[in-house]
């Protein structure tokens, strides 16, 4: 009995120091989900490219082999729908591409047999705006997803000459975002600039100092008189400018005002 007793409690002793010296090995962590402010994500929520819902302006690629019809691009319009040959619209806005990719093949076997080719893949990503006011072509523009009022500025042929550069607006869902397009312009500086979504629509007023009158002037009889007759009412403007004169001043007037009157 005694001897059993010794045995087991020796068995014990040793098993005990066997695991002070072999630990259980640790358990392995994903040093990218562990690092802090790397901006890495960890495994797993990362977005994948395929999983973000469609919106209006995308543009999707369907190929179907034989239907030449169908081998095209689609742009998503103002309602997120796209326009199929013999089928009509279809919505396609706030569904993942695969679902998008279900409901255009659900919809095409309406009047086609075999789709066991058909692909529908997402373009490059654009977004759809509005650029109304003091431009030369004022109406509907489509961009790249990351260019900015500038461009969408260019994209409606610029700006008329007389536009305000300081209280354009952005326009959107019932927001209305004001910003300084002039300072932008004298800085560079992109935090300025508000970022295009999307149904969004630019407003680029006229400068109150335009008058209410829309018309062609002489430019000799402003070279003459500017548009004050009173010069201790009004500021005179000459040198190198277009039409030099005396112009009526306003509060609030600046120098780059009465310079583009000029």
């Amino acid at each position: 009995m005694c001897v059993r007793l010794f045995l087991a409690l020796w068995w014990l002793a040793a098993a005990a120091v066997a695991g002070a010296a072999d630990p259980a090995p640790p358990v392995a962590v994903s040093a990218a989900a562990t690092a802090p402010g790397d901006g890495t994500e960890a495994p797993g929520d990362a977005t994948d490219a395929a999983d973000e819902v469609l919106t209006v302006g995308d543009v999707l690629r369907i190929d179907l082999p034989g239907e030449d019809t169908l081998n095209a691009e689609f742009p998503v319009d103002r309602q997120g729908r796209i326009r199929l040959p013999e089928v009509g619209y279809l919505k396609v806005e706030g569904y993942r591409l695969e679902e998008a990719q279900q409901r255009i093949r659900l919809a095409l076997a309406q009047v086609l047999r075999d789709l066991s080719r058909l692909s529908v893949t997402r373009e490059e990503p654009t977004v759809l705006v509005k650029v109304l006011g003091f431009v030369t072509k004022p109406g509907q523009v489509t961009l790249p997803a990351d260019a900015g009022v500038q461009a969408a500025l260019e994209a409606a042929g610029g700006l008329r000459a007389g536009a305000q550069l300081d209280r354009m607006q952005v326009r959107r869902q019932g927001e209305v975002i004001t910003f300084d397009y002039k300072r932008y312009l004298d800085t560079g500086d992109p935090a300025l600039m508000p970022r295009l979504k999307s149904l969004d629509e630019i407003f680029v007023p006229a400068s109150p100092f335009m008058g209410n009158v829309q018309g062609s002037f002489s430019d000799t009889k402003l070279e003459k008189t500017g548009d004050a007759a009173d010069e201790t009412a009004g500021i005179k403007v000459f040198g190198e400018v277009r039409s030099p004169g005396m112009f009526s001043f306003k509060p609030a007037m600046t120098i780059v005002d009465a310079l583009m009157r000029a």
